[in-house]
């Protein structure tokens, strides 16, 4: 049972909730959700000032209440269409959660939409459901290579034309608007997906350059600032990723906690060693319990 306590800023409340038993779970994750509905938001990524500001303007910005009810009155669409490209690690997730922070601190509509969530959804011809909100809200579409390729360059199969047939199809009560990752090159992407009224943006993140990298550096723990040289740092992490970076300050924290020193240069050669039993040992075991008694861990961008 639900009741609308705030209408003007779409704020369902609960009255009481009856679910099975096999629901308790999420049920229990629902309300740990609800619980963190006051906590302000986290600082906005890393990213270049302009492609920050146009990440924004094209999500959260766009269904803003005044912002949207003149679109709407002039006539135009209700939705839009958001396309992060890039190199895993370089921000596409840190970027999405954000909006999804903003999202859940107006009381928005919010779903994310994995490439197992998109199978099930084919296998149970429910595809429109992954598009739709009842009230204004933001779609993601995490790594959706499956239907976004370019049927020119690919093997063409249904998942395309069903995926933009839904896209195209859904009816949007207030506003909407769908935000895609992938780790494929625009180049790769279909064509007819590409086309205005579907897609109206695309931000392509890059490896961070120097100033974006000392950015992300600052905003580390006092001590390990203290701890380390930030000129040297900056520039010994060029052509690294977000996550890269983020992987050798974990290392400096497990190291220190053995040795209570901030050792940069040993966490740049731990992480070289690490990254080469990765990349020349593929077969090996990942993880506790494997067969040597180390315990690996894929460096790629987390999951959103």
């Amino acid at each position: 049972m639900r009741f609308i306590h705030n209408d003007r800023n779409n704020c369902w409340g609960l009255d009481f909730v009856a679910v099975d038993q096999k629901d308790y779970l999420k049920l229990y994750r629902i309300a740990i959700r609800c619980r963190r509905d006051d906590e302000p938001p986290s600082q906005a990524p890393v990213l270049p000032e302009e492609q920050l500001h146009l990440l924004w303007q094209n999500t959260i910005g766009y269904l803003e209440g005044p912002n949207l009810d003149r679109i709407k009155a002039y006539g135009g669409r209700a939705r839009r269409g958001v396309l992060l490209t890039g190199a895993p690690g370089n921000g596409k997730t840190m970027a999405c959660r954000w909006i999804w922070e903003g999202c859940r601190q107006r009381r928005w509509e919010y779903r994310l939409v994995t490439p197992d969530s998109y199978r099930q959804a084919r296998a149970h011809d429910s595809i429109e459901d992954l598009f739709s909100v009842e009230k204004r809200g933001i779609v993601f579409f995490d790594d959706m290579d499956l239907a976004l390729r370019d049927r020119d360059k690919v093997a063409e199969t249904e998942d395309q034309a069903v995926f933009l047939s839904a896209m195209d199809g859904i009816q949007v009560n207030e506003g909407v608007v769908f935000v895609f990752t992938t780790n494929c090159s625009l180049d790769l992407i279909d064509k007819a997906f590409k086309r205005p009224g579907r897609l109206d943006l695309v931000l392509h993140f890059k490896a961070p350059d120097a100033e974006l990298r000392r950015r992300l550096i600052e905003r580390w723990h006092k001590d390990i600032r203290e701890g380390i040289d930030i000129d040297r740092a900056v520039a010994s992490t060029d052509g690294y990723s977000f996550a890269e970076i983020e992987e050798l300050k974990n290392l400096l924290v497990m190291h220190y906690m053995d040795n209570n020193q901030w050792e940069w240069g040993w966490a740049l050669k731990q992480f070289a060693i690490n990254r080469n039993e990765l990349t020349t040992r593929p077969q090996r075991h990942v993880g506790f319990g494997a067969n040597s008694g180390k315990s690996f861990r894929r460096e790629d961008e987390i999951p959103f």
